[in-house]
């Protein structure tokens, strides 16, 4: 009966095959050899089902250790070198939990900063999901709490951490495009992130508005016919 019902729920859904963070750990690192690669390759080479590669970024350490991940989850060699071989498999990835610790606001806030930057920059990155907005309302198992680390964009009370503005900058200023161009002649080249636009064009006093989507697989010529 499970097995029916999850086959009835995957028609309409999306299956991300969802990794608990050792990918990035250099000790388990094997290039196309690592666990977790020949897991996604060999469900692939069986025909199963597989929309997307999730990886989990979990930083659960202390103040004390925190420096024992510069040679793995804080090295941008290391992230890209993880990123470029899974990207073989052909299918698109998330990072589907993060945690970063907010030990200290402004290093948790260039954790952000760089982090996201990295992930964004791979092609076959779909999505980056951040896994606490708040401090003290992560998970809890038992005596152990995810809440000491203090990982959330937001304080209990609500006010914001440098980090909050690091993400909105990001995705509101960074990652967005905004131009505006004159041109005399009939085409106009120009280079934009993935989304939506609104398009307004104006030639001999009649203006034309227009709503693009660029996207990966999508158109990347668009007429205008006054």
């Amino acid at each position: 009966m499970r097995s029916i019902e999850l086959h009835t729920i995957s028609k309409k859904s999306r299956l991300v095959l969802n990794e608990a963070s050792q990918v990035w750990k250099l000790s388990d690192y094997r290039g196309e050899s690592s666990h977790y690669y020949l897991l996604c390759k060999n469900l692939l080479n069986l025909g199963k089902r597989v929309d997307v590669l999730g990886f989990q970024y979990h930083a659960f350490n202390t103040p004390e250790d925190i420096d024992t991940l510069n040679a793995d989850m804080f090295n941008p060699s290391h992230l890209y070198r993880v990123m470029d071989v899974y990207s073989k498999l052909q299918l698109p990835m998330s990072v589907t939990e993060i945690t970063l610790p907010g030990y200290d606001d402004d290093f948790q806030a260039e954790l952000f900063r760089n982090l996201y930057r990295i992930w964004f920059s791979s092609q076959s990155m779909e999505s980056i999901i951040y896994w606490n907005l708040g401090d003290q309302c992560a998970a809890t198992s038992g005596q152990w709490s995810e809440d000491v680390y203090k990982s959330g964009l937001v304080r209990s009370d609500f006010s914001k951490k440098p980090s909050y503005y690091v993400v909105r900058d990001l995705i509101k200023k960074e990652w967005q495009t905004n131009l505006d161009f004159d041109t005399n002649e009939n085409f106009l080249y120009f280079k934009a992130f993935y989304g939506k636009y609104e398009i307004t064009a104006e030639r001999d006093g009649k203006q034309i508005k227009r709503e693009i989507h660029l996207s990966k697989n999508g158109f990347e010529e668009f007429d205008f016919v006054f």
